[in-house]
């Protein structure tokens, strides 16, 4: 894929159908992260696509390019590659560094995507500001934290209160666990269970 600005990203695409799911990593990881997942998504009917953030994995900067400071470009990227291949609704998917992307790129796509599930997203890093576009969302979201996750709790609760949409959810979990983490720990079940009641409600599957 090539985002907006030139920087070529690739990712891992699993499954088929007009109903499909862009998974953006955190900042310690990289597209496979959410293979797991995605080949879930695949058995349940929908086209996946992993991502691998420019500087991660196999998406190389471009010369010149700043690692970390336009997930938003490159999630945006992927809705359109899959929208390319024929997928008419699309659920975007962050961890962390993914859900800043996720959050940002869900607020200024047009046409507007289903929805956004943000899982431990900072609001704000990397020349990227969450906090200012979650007023602009548009589409649903589910906001999944867990409690003692310190540097994200309070953030994360104060992005869910100034969303303006009634189609708003705020998931806490027990622990501490970050990002796609959570889905290696005690709370995999229930982020799992909220994650696919989420994609199901907002872009079922054909």
């Amino acid at each position: 894929m090539t985002a907006s600005d030139g920087q070529k990203i690739f990712g891992a695409l699993v499954g088929s159908g007009t109903a499909g799911v862009v998974l953006g990593h955190q900042g310690n990881k990289n597209l496979c992260s959410w293979i797991p997942f995605a080949k879930l998504l695949a058995g349940r009917g929908y086209m996946a696509l992993a991502l691998d953030f420019r500087g991660y994995g196999h998406s190389d900067l471009m010369p010149g390019a700043v690692k970390q400071t336009k997930a938003d470009l490159d999630v945006a990227a992927g809705v359109a590659e899959l929208r390319h291949r024929g997928v008419q609704r699309v659920i975007i998917i962050g961890a962390s560094l993914g859900a800043l992307g996720a959050v940002i790129a869900a607020a200024t796509i047009e046409p507007k995507v289903q929805g956004v599930v943000q899982i431990s997203g900072p609001a704000a890093c990397c020349s990227m500001d969450a906090a200012a576009a979650v007023p602009k969302l548009r589409v649903p979201i589910l906001y999944v934290v867990s409690k003692e996750d310190a540097e994200v709790f309070e953030p994360i609760k104060k992005m869910y209160a100034d969303t303006k949409v009634a189609e708003k959810k705020l998931l806490e979990l027990e622990g501490s666990d970050h990002g796609t983490d959570i889905l290696d720990g005690d709370n995999a079940q229930q982020l799992g269970v909220a994650m696919l009641t989420f994609i199901a409600t907002y872009a079922p599957a054909a």
